[in-house]
């Protein structure tokens, strides 16, 4: 995973627009976990209080993948 928000962002989005296209179900199980589990991961981050705090384009684009996993404390 890179380190800089302009490529995690990129990344974040870019799979969002693939789990949103007109795939089959079966073709997008692979990402759909593998974004889940990061969401997960950045969850618990944040609930160990590390966290990143927005400097310029460094530690930005880490939102998106919570959005899946069904929490609200997760959005």
């Amino acid at each position: 995973m890179p380190s800089y928000g302009q490529p995690i962002a990129f990344a974040d989005s870019y799979a969002s627009l693939l789990l949103m296209l007109n795939f089959p179900a079966d073709q997008k199980v692979n990402l759909t976990n593998y974004f889940v589990q990061y969401g997960i991961d950045l969850y618990g981050r944040l609930q160990a209080e590390v966290g990143w705090p927005t400097f310029g384009g460094h530690r930005s684009g880490r939102k998106t993948a919570g959005h899946l996993c069904g929490n609200p404390a997760q959005r």
